[in-house]
């Protein structure tokens, strides 16, 4: 491997990137490379002619949503847990909104 983005997953958070295999969710290279107000989401799957992939250029509607205590969902007794933030979307003009 070359870089790090020649490995089969990763993050980078500025400009934003993230990547498994063949799919990515990366800022807009419209945007400021750490705004999550607009991304873009491509995905592949298959090889040669039966290879198959779509993207999809997302802008949050709403602030960040919340999960858990300020962000924070415990997982765990010894309170480990996650934080979590996520933008209520537009994508291909109907709302996608996070469950709660």
């Amino acid at each position: 491997m070359n870089t790090l983005q020649d490995s089969q997953a990763g993050v980078i958070s500025s400009p934003f990137h993230a990547w498994l295999d063949d799919w990515q969710l990366k800022a807009s290279e419209e945007a400021d490379g750490n705004d999550f107000n607009h991304l873009t989401l491509t995905a592949y799957s298959g090889e040669g002619a039966s290879r198959f992939g779509y993207t999809l250029k997302l802008a949050a509607e709403g602030p960040l949503v919340l999960h858990g205590e300020a962000g924070f969902s415990q997982k765990a007794a010894n309170g480990q847990g996650v934080h979590v933030l996520q933008p209520a979307l537009l994508a291909d003009n109907r709302r996608r909104h996070p469950s709660r």
